[in-house]
């Protein structure tokens, strides 16, 4: 079997699509962006989504409350950080190590780094949700597409890393409102039983469409 398909059947069946798409080169960022978001939510329904997302939102919420409790010039210690850091382990480890726990709990330690900055953060509960929600979608398409296919792409179809990484960037810009959308359902539905995909942002072409584009 040739290296190029070993490494394409490597990759989970959902997010071959994607991969093919990019790697011809003819779908452009918007259509990648759907196609992405597609994919991860076929991922988080099969996997059951996020086992602990709302646990995690709670540490979250707990850590904001804590930090609005203390006086306004209270030097800011390590202390409540930490107890966030062991509480999100142990809903970790409660869910068995499931893997888009591990990611959401990830998510969350960098949100509990961002708010430590801030002196008294003034977030809302579902601004938390959002947050660690929305970052874990993203490190999940990382996860099940980049990361995998970045070094694959730089020798297939791009001549540098950096022409690489701008067209990485552009494509997840592109697929931001539907990561969004993603986001907020996944919080909701924490399960994702009923996660179905956002509308798309470009129509589908048609193959006799597609063929009669005059050529640029």
């Amino acid at each position: 079997m040739p290296d190029k398909d070993r490494f394409e059947k490597s990759i989970p069946s959902a997010w071959r699509k994607v991969f093919r798409l990019s790697k011809g080169g003819v779908a452009s960022e918007a259509e990648l962006g759907d196609a992405c978001s597609t994919a991860l939510a076929h991922s988080l329904r099969q996997v059951g989504g996020c086992p602990g997302l709302q646990d995690i939102g709670k540490v979250l919420q707990d850590f904001v409350r804590g930090r609005e409790d203390l006086p306004l010039l209270s030097p800011v210690g390590g202390s409540t950080l930490t107890e966030g850091f062991e509480a999100l382990s142990q809903i970790e480890l409660a869910q068995g190590g499931h893997r888009t726990t591990k990611v959401a709990v990830r998510a969350a330690r960098s949100v509990l780094v961002q708010l430590c900055r801030q002196d008294h953060p003034h977030v809302s509960e579902a601004q938390l949700g959002r947050m660690v929600s929305e970052r874990t979608c993203i490190e999940l398409v990382d996860h099940h597409f980049f990361r995998r296919a970045r070094a694959y792409l730089v020798a297939e179809r791009f001549s540098t890393f950096h022409a690489a990484k701008a067209w990485e960037q552009a494509v997840k810009k592109a697929m931001t409102v539907g990561i969004q959308k993603l986001a907020t359902h996944l919080w909701q539905d924490p399960s994702a039983a009923r996660l179905r995909a956002p509308k798309r942002t470009v129509a589908r072409q048609s193959t006799r469409d597609l063929l009669n584009d005059p050529l640029t």
